[in-house]
């Protein structure tokens, strides 16, 4: 049979569009898992003036029949669908970014269940669990949709699950996590009991699967720790403040056998936020009770090699009146440097040996460290953007365009002050990178102005890899270079902790 057009898409993106029109992805839709025929929801643009007001449309097969709208609003819709009972919902985002809304149809009329803050991590309301783990729709079960979430706090998290009732937004608590655990619920087994699946993991205990029926716990498998050779380290809750008193923290793991009398060599791998307000910045997340975080090329691998590690220390870049971008590399370098004081002042780091990592927009901000920071003595950067003129458009919260705020992509774009790189750099990226931000291009010219100017760099490209590395042979090979880069910087090979020797390229 012929098909039929439902509708076309318009030009979009690359700044064409901007507040809730700019949303709208002609390929998104969604199907009503509980309709009596097909029937798909999609997003469509309405434009009246200057006004512009996103709906949400359905059409049933034969999709010869004009559409029905089920929601509209003048805000981004960023998700919409049906639960498992056929009840319709969606989420809207503010043009800010900042405020999201969710609302439930019911008997055709939008109904707001919840509104917040997106980095307010101590009032995340959690997620609604689906039928099939990740995917599918949400499960309703009698007006009821159940929300699971980590119950983050100032004491760390506390995971639970809340039956919210779609019709009046009352909650109910269901179940909380033990106090030192970290326990989330993964599905509803069954609603009545409620017999629940969860994952619960502690600092020495890998995450397993259980059945949870009232006081009864039953694990639904044997498991031995996936990596025995971490458990004879030291991790530690670190807390410090930087220097216009926001506190910070991270997680501080430690070379077995280390018994404090000389400072270690250290690595501090990075990742950046943004917040709209000191209150939400403060709200830490280094996710105490969790077993070893192992992802790709870990940093953790250096702590193994007798490296002192710093893991995902809090560097928040806080708004602090002007675009949230405006202070990006002050409040970066300030975070950074508060690390290392802490460190060095514990006894923990020779301040001569420290080195800074990070992948992706923490490889972006390690490369501006070591340009506008004198504390670190080399660094590791993988799949990160180095020129921000590259990405025209806005990046992470910057919602300017290049052509709106030229300095600032230049003054913060690594690129345009790669010869005042004086230390050695380690960069790593994928040979396929598909990441808008972060293609392939962005790591070999970076590598090709520090090599231009003399700096001190080797470059590392991953054959057919990714933004992240999936194949074994590329997470061992990435993690044996970032080993052997501290080695030679920082290590037992290194003469100094400062080399300057000239560059090279593995392709």
């Amino acid at each position: 049979q012929s098909g039929a057009r439902l509708y076309a898409s318009r030009p979009a993106g690359f700044g064409l569009e901007s507040g809730a029109g700019a949303e709208v992805d002609p390929q998104r839709i969604t199907w009503n898992p509980v309709a009596a025929t097909p029937t798909i929801g999609y997003l469509d643009r309405e434009t009246s003036g200057e006004e512009t007001r996103l709906r949400w449309l359905s059409v049933s097969f034969p999709f010869k029949s004009e559409p029905a709208e089920i929601a509209a609003s003048a805000r981004a819709i960023v998700q919409f669908g049906w639960t498992s009972a056929g009840t319709p919902y969606y989420s809207t985002r503010s043009d800010d970014g900042a405020t999201t809304r969710v609302y439930v149809v019911i008997d055709g009329v939008s109904k707001e269940i919840w509104q917040g803050n997106v980095t307010d991590r101590y009032n995340d309301p959690g997620r609604a669990l689906r039928i099939d783990g990740s995917d599918g729709p949400a499960l309703e079960v009698a007006g009821r949709v159940f929300l699971a979430g980590d119950g983050l706090g100032p004491d760390g998290p506390r995971p639970f699950l809340e039956e919210l009732d779609l019709a009046t937004a009352q909650k109910k608590s269901l179940f909380t996590a033990d106090d030192g655990v970290f326990e989330e619920v993964l599905a509803v087994l069954d609603p009545r009991g409620p017999v629940l699946l969860t994952s619960r993991e502690t600092e020495s205990s890998p995450p397993n699967l259980y059945r949870v029926e009232g006081n009864q716990r039953t694990a639904l498998r044997p498991l031995a720790s996936p990596y025995p050779a971490l458990e004879s380290v030291e991790r530690r809750r670190v807390n410090y403040r930087r220097g216009d008193g926001v506190a910070l923290a991270g997680t501080l793991y430690l070379p077995a056998g280390w018994d404090g009398a000389n400072p270690l060599p250290t690595l501090i791998w990075i990742y950046p936020y943004e917040f709209a307000d000191r209150e939400h910045a403060e709200q830490l997340d280094v996710r105490n009770f969790r077993f070893h975080q192992v992802t790709g090329p870990s940093p953790l691998a250096a702590v193994l090699a007798g490296y002192a590690v710093l893991v995902n220390p809090t560097m928040p870049i806080v708004d602090e009146g002007n675009d949230v971008e405006e202070s990006y590399l002050r409040q970066l370098v300030d975070s950074a440097e508060a690390a290392v004081d802490y460190l060095v002042d514990a006894g923990i780091s020779d301040p001569e040996r420290v080195a800074v990592g990070g992948r992706s927009y923490g490889a972006f901000s390690t490369a501006n460290l070591l340009i506008h920071s004198q504390r670190f003595a080399t660094g590791i950067a993988m799949s990160g953007a180095y020129n921000r003129t590259l990405t025209p458009f806005g990046f992470q919260h910057e919602k300017r365009s290049f052509w709106d705020a030229t300095s600032l992509y230049m003054s913060i774009s690594p690129f345009f002050h790669a010869n005042k790189l004086r230390v050695p750099l380690l960069l790593v990226h994928g040979g396929a990178d598909p990441n808008p931000g972060t293609p392939t291009l962005q790591a070999r010219r970076f590598f090709h102005a520090l090599a231009g100017e003399g700096a001190t760099v080797r470059y590392v490209e991953l054959p057919i890899e990714g933004h992240k590395y999936l194949a074994r042979e590329s997470v061992l090979d990435a993690a044996a270079e970032m080993i052997s880069w501290l080695h030679e910087t920082i290590g037992p090979h290194a003469t100094t902790g400062r080399q300057t020797a000239g560059a090279v390229s593995r392709e």
